[in-house]
C-alpha cells in the first residue's frame, strides 16, 4: 500500500497513550518493535501506522527520550506545535536488528543513521534536558510545591511506570509525588517520582515509608518490615 493511500485511510486520533517508538523504526531502517506503556510491544509496522495517525491530531505531543548505554533515560525533551508525519515504510528483512552497525542492503550506515536522527530532532525543534541519575545537580530545583510540566516529563521519562514494586501502571497518567513531603522535601528530580494514585495513597498510610537514596531509586518500607527497591526504567535499545 502506498504512503498516500495509507494516509487517506487513517483517521486523526488524539494520542492518549504513551507510544515508545525507536528512532530507526520511525525512520524506516529498523525492525525494532514499538511499545505502548502498560500494554506491551507493538509490531514495527503497526507502530509506524499508529504514529502517523496520532501525528494528524492537533493535540498530539511529540517527545524524545535519549537512552544511555545502560538502557536508562539520559535526556528528554518535547517538541512545540504540530508535526504531521509520514513514517518510513520499509520492512526490515529477517535477522535485522535495531541500532548502529554495518550497513545492510538498503539500510543506511551508522553515520547516516546518526545524521537522520539529528535531522529529526532539528525538524521537531526538540530541546533536550538531562535527566538526573546517580547524583543530582539540582538544575531543575523549584521552591514551589507545584511541579512544572517539564520536570514532570523528566521524571516520567526516567521511570515509565509506577515505581511501586510489581506495579506497571503507566507514569504518563500518574501523580508527580514528593518522596519526602513538601516543604520538608524539595521540588527536585531527586525527591520526585511518578506513583499511581493508589500507591501514592499507600505510601502515606501508617506503617509505610518511602526513600529515594538517589534519583529514580525508590526504597519502599512496608508495615510488615519488608523493604523493596525499584529502579529507573530500562528501555529496549
Amino acid at each position: 500500500m502506498t504512503a498516500a493511500l495509507l494516509t487517506a485511510r487513517l483517521t486523526p486520533v488524539k494520542a492518549v497513550i504513551t507510544l515508545l517508538v525507536p528512532a530507526g523504526t520511525l525512520l524506516g531502517w529498523s525492525s525494532a518493535p514499538g511499545e505502548i506503556a502498560g500494554f506491551g510491544l507493538l509490531d514495527p509496522q503497526a507502530t509506524r501506522d499508529l504514529t502517523e495517525a496520532a501525528s494528524l491530531h492537533p493535540q498530539t505531543r511529540w517527545c524524545v527520550t535519549v537512552v544511555g548505554a545502560d538502557g536508562t533515560a539520559a535526556a528528554h525533551g518535547c517538541a512545540p506545535g504540530r508535526h504531521p508525519w509520514t513514517p518510513g515504510q520499509r520492512r526490515a528483512g529477517p535477522g535485522e536488528r535495531d541500532g548502529p552497525g554495518p550497513a545492510r542492503d538498503g539500510e543506511p550506515g551508522a553515520a547516516e543513521q546518526a545524521a537522520q536522527v539529528t535531522a529529526l530532532l532539528r525538524r521537531l525543534r526538540v530541546r533536550l534536558a538531562p535527566i538526573a541519575k546517580g547524583q543530582c545537580d539540582h538544575r531543575h530545583y523549584s521552591d514551589r510545591y507545584v511541579i512544572s510540566r517539564k520536570v514532570k516529563d523528566l521524571i516520567r521519562a526516567r521511570t515509565a511506570t509506577c515505581p511501586a514494586p510489581g506495579c506497571n501502571r503507566p507514569a504518563a497518567g500518574a501523580d508527580a509525588d514528593h518522596t519526602v513531603p513538601w516543604p520538608a522535601g524539595p521540588s527536585c528530580e531527586c525527591n520526585l517520582g511518578p506513583p499511581c494514585r493508589y500507591h501514592h495513597r499507600n505510601k502515606q498510610a501508617p506503617g509505610w515509608r518511602l526513600e529515594q537514596p538517589e534519583p529514580g531509586v525508590m526504597r519502599w518500607h512496608t508495615p510488615s518490615g519488608c523493604t523493596h527497591t525499584t529502579y529507573p526504567t530500562k528501555y529496549l535499545i
